[in-house]
């Protein structure tokens, strides 16, 4: 398998970064996979933390707000510097490492505090033991949320539905909200009623999909892993497989993979199934030391797609399985192998992946950054009450269904109280738009309509006084 050409990576988020401040961008070819996953990330937490620093319930005053959009405005900065980069030596290397640090370091100050800021109007009052859980997405989730009691305790686990777009839900423990439950066994089944997975001694993984109403299921696979020799040709490693069982539900069930290589390299699979998800989540660990390359193939004919994923199709896109990634260097061939770049370069490294198979009117981007941006819980003190009650989001997007709207980047607007939301719609539908904003507890709130085309990008500005 060939390597793909290489493509143009920058984002439309870095995008509107650089064009803000008069910077053209002249996005390079790509660059290591570890730093397009880093970048990745750090647009999701940038997103985060201005969504929790500029759309809280209680406004800040004008000089934190100042301080603050200086701060990730410098953030974006670094970041833009990083994915206009073409030279990929050590010194630059660790200068991006340098670079990424830092915006992380700023990130998780702004969303800390952003936290905190939001719940202190939310109520517990009534609540046992009540957990507060946020969607950096935009899009309503429900999922499985890990989070932490005390120091020294082991994290527990909780299933929450309908939380809200950009928004938090206060939920009890004390009342475990109903979902099918997560399983797996020693024979490298997991299942949760909705997908079924199974490993076998080789290490890979097929996925049954479907069979709902009486139509045969589909089967897809098998996925493995793939290595690619330094000169482009393929190579068929030989496996030692050992399967462990981690965790067996009913929330979440977990089977680990770990596989020696011909090359001289190891990798670690852990395929996750959580309740209530139509997801199998692939969480790798690699210790890479060839010279070549190492992908997580899909032996099914397939084709790629845009938003950070790729679907694999029997006919179109509704009856297949998409990939979801933590960054999208995707390729395929003619022998029907698709397959995500995991591995690029000696050392040890970690990605994310995701199987999702798809249905009518599913949407595989919001999808994917649910994968990317995954659900933030924290436990509260009971009996504390707040004027917002157990759910806020600070506005509502709804769209006319003809196409699908999400909001790209939030950022402060040149004078403080204001807040520009840029739009894109994703379906490549023409939409008319319509966004409240949430003005406090009571739901009160202002409109605005907008008309967008399909593909398009659009700019809105909401006064957050």
């Amino acid at each position: 398998m060939a390597r793909g050409e290489a493509r143009r990576w920058v984002s439309f988020e870095s995008l509107l970064a650089s064009v803000r401040r008069g910077r053209p961008i002249d996005p390079q070819p790509e660059p290591p996979r570890w730093v397009k996953a880093a970048s990745t990330r750090a647009e999701s937490d940038l997103r985060f933390a201005a969504l929790l620093t500029f759309l809280a319930p209680a406004r800040l005053p004008d000089d934190a707000w100042t301080g603050a959009a200086q701060k990730l405005g410098k953030a974006w900065d670094t970041l833009v510097e990083i994915q206009c980069r073409s030279v990929w030596d050590a010194p630059s290397l660790e200068e991006i490492r340098r670079g990424f640090a830092r915006i992380e370091k700023t990130t998780d100050k702004l969303i800390d505090q952003g936290t905190t800021r939001w719940l202190e109007g939310m109520s517990s009052e009534g609540l046992t033991r009540p957990l507060a859980v946020f969607n950096p997405c935009m899009t309503a989730r429900s999922g499985v949320v890990e989070f932490a009691t005390a120091e020294g305790e082991p994290p527990e686990r909780c299933y929450v539905n309908g939380v809200p777009a950009a928004g938090v839900r206060i939920v009890d423990r004390a009342r475990p909200m109903g979902v099918v439950p997560s399983s797996a066994d020693e024979a490298g089944r997991l299942s949760n009623g909705a997908i079924c997975a199974a490993v076998d001694e080789g290490g890979r993984l097929m996925l049954t999909c479907g069979g709902h109403d009486g139509a045969a299921p589909t089967e897809f696979g098998p996925l493995c892993v793939l290595v690619v020799g330094d000169e482009g040709t393929e190579e068929t490693p030989e496996r030692e497989a050992a399967v462990e069982l981690l965790d067996s539900g009913p929330l979440r069930s977990a089977i680990r993979v770990r596989a020696a290589l011909q090359c001289g390299s190891t990798v670690g699979l852990t395929y996750v199934v959580d309740a209530g998800s139509r997801r199998v989540d692939v969480y790798g660990e690699v210790d890479w030391r060839s010279a070549g390359s190492l992908w997580l193939a899909f032996e099914t004919p397939g084709r790629s797609g845009a938003g950070g994923s790729m679907w694999v199709s029997r006919g179109d896109r509704e009856n297949g399985v998409a990939i979801l990634g933590d960054c999208a260097l995707v390729t395929s061939d003619d022998e029907g192998v698709l397959a995500v770049l995991v591995a690029d370069e000696t050392g040890t490294s970690e990605f994310l992946a995701a199987l999702l198979p798809l249905g009518e009117g599913f949407d595989v981007d919001a999808e994917a950054e649910a994968v990317r941006s995954p659900l933030l819980a924290f436990a509260l003190n009971a009996g504390e009450p707040g004027p917002l009650g157990t759910v806020w989001t600070p506005f509502e997007l709804k769209t006319d269904g003809a196409g699908t709207v999400v909001v790209a980047a939030i950022e402060p607007a040149f004078e403080p109280g204001s807040v520009v939301l840029h739009l894109h719609e994703t379906a490549g539908r023409d939409v008319r738009i319509v966004i409240r904003r949430i003005a406090g507890g009571d739901g009160a709130g202002r409109e605005a309509t907008l008309e967008m085309r399909a593909g398009g990008h659009a700019s809105m500005v909401f006064n957050v006084r």
